[in-house]
């Protein structure tokens, strides 16, 4: 049987936030970053080019398909998941239950099903050929995971980033045969700038008449513009500063019955302006939990009398991972002997983190080189499973940057496929260096470095 060739493009950064999802443009980064999909496709023979009908879907693969002179045809089925009231712990939650939604959402189950209905289509009509489709990152999740069910929450973390990444699937019929990752760039965690959000929600920063210098935006203006030079000044505005808030979402009366009213060309406005809401909220608990946090943490030097502690915890912590990648050099399988000798070694210490008086995970911190105090190695950290998710890890590298102040250059190791443990160290300010290392089929490991000026 003819083999079938899908390349899922999903797609470049897009502008964060925007009110309406389904014209959501490309952000400056992303119309560069888009070439990325023509100098991976430019030499292949493609049949046909389809898309979610999203706009930043279009736009990523846009410029390819004009290069093969050829029209993008869209499928609804393979547009974005529909997003509801989001609140933390609301991504883990879908992908524990494909079943499960935030209020006013769309499950996983719902985004899957349709897309694999539009994938199926697709294989059928294009037996034997090769075709290039624009998705999103949950979308083309979702169909991942429906090829593969141990693709799973750390898998989409792992990706979540990669804007635009491009991924092709083999099919024997309806069956995938094989899976290349051909591509993809890795994009910084884009935090919401809610200085620039006007009281409707609206972001100006790339509105084209403030860009032509024919508006000087709302904010600026204190919402006298060009817009409303009948009344004088936007009624938005006035309501949003004679409550005292920044947006709507954030008034005291949100949701109120004057929203529809005076903004009538939003009809998902309170949806848009409730997921403001979430992430303002969201952020202020996270920067409170990582300040409060450090209050709570301590780190303490392991006694010789205490290692086996120690490596009774850390077989507990990294057990999971060893079950999951099954590496020989995992912390999990490693001796008491190992973990005695460096503990032995003068110039690297181990230290429990303790919250609260509570031994609550490990890290160990030192030198590789003696003569060299200026370079610091962390390896390995790790946090008791049930006392992940709580912003400890975070805290326990401020406390070592304090412990160490003399270091200069802080370096460390993780497995690139544990979204959650490079976005901790992104957080804490360290970026990625080198060249990946293969461990096995299902694990690789990337380099960590923080230079500290």
């Amino acid at each position: 049987m003819e083999k079938t060739t899908v390349i899922f493009v999903r797609h470049a950064q897009s502008l964060h936030p925007y009110s309406d999802d389904r014209t959501r443009p490309l952000t400056d980064e992303g119309m560069i970053d888009r070439q990325l999909v023509l100098d991976t496709l430019k030499d292949r023979h493609i049949d046909a080019f389809l898309s979610s009908p999203y706009q930043r879907s279009i736009d990523t693969i846009i410029t390819t398909a004009d290069f093969f002179c050829m029209n993008i045809k869209t499928d609804e089925r393979f547009r974005e998941r529909k997003a509801g009231t989001d609140a933390s712990g609301m991504l883990e939650r879908r992908w524990a239950d494909f079943s499960f939604a935030e209020e006013g959402g769309e499950n996983l189950e719902s985004v899957q099903k349709r897309n694999i209905e539009a994938l199926k289509d697709v294989l059928d009509l294009y037996k034997g050929k090769t075709v290039v489709i624009g998705t999103h990152g949950t979308a083309l999740s979702c169909i991942l995971n429906y090829y593969d069910r141990s693709f799973g929450v750390n898998d989409f973390l792992r990706i979540v980033n990669w804007m635009p990444y491009i991924v092709e699937l083999i099919f024997d019929g309806e069956s995938l045969t094989e899976k290349k990752e051909l591509a993809h760039v890795e994009k910084a965690y884009q935090n919401i700038d809610f200085s620039v959000i006007t009281a409707c929600g609206e972001c100006c920063t790339r509105c084209t008449k403030k860009v032509a210098g024919e508006c000087p935006g709302c904010i600026e203006a204190d919402g006298v513009v060009p817009e409303w030079a009948g009344s004088g000044r936007c009624r938005i505005h006035k309501c949003a500063r004679d409550h005292g808030v920044q947006f709507c979402g954030l008034c005291k009366e949100f949701p109120c019955e004057l929203i529809p009213d005076m903004i009538p060309w939003n009809p998902d406005i309170i949806s848009h302006l409730t997921y403001l809401k979430d992430e303002y909220e969201r952020e202020n608990r996270l920067n409170m939990s990582r300040t409060d946090m450090l209050d709570h943490i301590k780190l303490e030097e392991v006694r010789e009398d205490e290692l086996q502690i120690l490596h009774e915890m850390q077989v507990k912590s990294f057990m999971p991972l060893y079950e999951k990648y099954h590496d020989e050099g995992s912390p999990a399988i490693e001796s008491i002997e190992r973990i005695r000798a460096r503990a032995a070694r003068p110039n690297r210490k181990y230290y429990f983190i303790i919250m609260d008086g509570t031994r609550v995970g490990a890290i160990n911190l030192g030198h590789n080189d003696p003569d060299e105090k200026k370079v610091s190695f962390i390896s390995p950290i790790f946090i008791c499973p049930e006392f992940w998710d709580r912003g400890i890890g975070y805290a326990a590298i401020q406390k070592a940057f304090e412990m160490y102040s003399e270091v200069k250059i802080w370096k460390l190791e993780t497995i690139l496929q544990e979204g959650r443990n490079c976005h901790l160290y992104e957080k804490c300010g360290f970026v990625r260096v080198g060249d990946e290392k293969p461990v096995n089929e299902n694990m690789t490991l990337i380099d960590y470095e923080l230079r500290i000026i």
